[in-house]
């Protein structure tokens, strides 16, 4: 309950999966392929929750050193790799809207 209130509140997710869901929702594709698609896009985002998850579930014992350091890595490097994913989503929808134009 308070993992899904913490993604609701969570603005950055939410506009990243708003935008995802209706580029593929918007693409014209069968039910099954847009299914398919969303469950795909989902997996993408979610792989920051995923990978320390699937870490922790191989070896549990080993699972915290390990997670430290992915944990210190992706601190330091967090703001570049949201400054990347935007820049890129931004270009996109620009380019997008240009082509519609």
């Amino acid at each position: 309950m308070f993992g899904a209130v913490l993604m609701a509140t969570n603005l950055k997710i939410l506009v990243i999966y708003a935008i995802g869901v209706s580029q593929i929702l918007a693409a014209g594709l069968s039910e099954l392929a847009e299914l398919v698609l969303i469950v795909v896009f989902v997996v993408i985002i979610q792989i920051g929750v995923l990978v320390p998850l699937f870490i922790y579930l191989w070896d549990p014992l080993r699972a915290a050193s390990s997670l430290k350091s992915l944990r210190e890595r992706l601190e330091h490097a967090y703001r570049w790799v949201m400054i990347v994913i935007f820049v890129g989503l931004g270009c996109y929808l620009i380019a997008s809207g240009l082509m519609k134009a």
